[in-house]
């Protein structure tokens, strides 16, 4: 082999090697455009990949879409996060009545945020270790009766790895055994903003 030879085959060999690592990296970094993790979050698809209790499928009441569903208990969906660090979640609710007392959502094992009498709170689990963090970003009315709840969550490698990636993704009426009124729930959303870079 000449020299000249020689040297094209390095190039070409320094080329491949470095297109592989270049798609390596980019198919190890996930997409920083929101992509909605939950599946069938505005029950188009009727209960498809959630599992209830208590709850029926509404063509009258919705936030978007044909369909919203109405809950007297419990309504959840398991979810794999992939990647510490910022997550934004929400949901869109309305409630039969402003004396709705207790009504939560959150991501299990994790964090909840328990609305009294129309005011939200957090309420962090056992779960929360250092890193984690949590706020509230909005609650606004988007018309009809129908509120949008946003909030948004910080979780460590640490804790994302106590939990094993896994978690569900839930709205809850637990006091709807002592007579409290259902609500309406649709358009739930559990979005990667950032991802941790420690």
């Amino acid at each position: 082999m000449s020299k000249r030879e020689t040297v094209i085959s390095v190039v070409i060999l320094v080329v491949i090697v470095t297109a592989y690592f270049v798609y390596y990296i980019i198919s190890q970094t996930p997409n920083q455009q929101t992509h909605n993790l939950v599946s069938n979050p505005g029950f188009e698809e009727g209960f498809k990949d959630w599992t209830s209790s208590y709850c029926s499928l509404s063509t009258t009441e919705k936030s978007s879409g044909k369909y919203s569903v109405l809950i007297e208990d419990t309504i959840s969906q398991t979810l794999i996060l992939n990647f510490s660090g910022t997550y934004r979640m929400g949901l869109s609710y309305k409630p039969l009545s402003i004396d709705e007392p207790v009504f939560m959502f959150g991501y299990s094992y994790f964090l909840f945020l328990r609305n009294l009498n129309g005011t939200w709170r957090l309420w962090e689990t056992s779960w929360f270790e250092y890193g984690d963090s949590a706020r509230i970003i909005s609650d606004v009315d988007i018309g009809n009766g129908w509120r949008k709840l946003t909030v948004e969550f910080n979780i460590s490698a640490y804790t994302l790895g106590r939990i094993g990636n896994k978690g569900s993704i839930t709205a809850y009426l637990p006091n709807a055994v002592n007579g409290y009124g259902p609500q309406y729930v649709d358009d739930f959303f559990l979005e990667l903003v950032s991802v941790s870079t420690s």
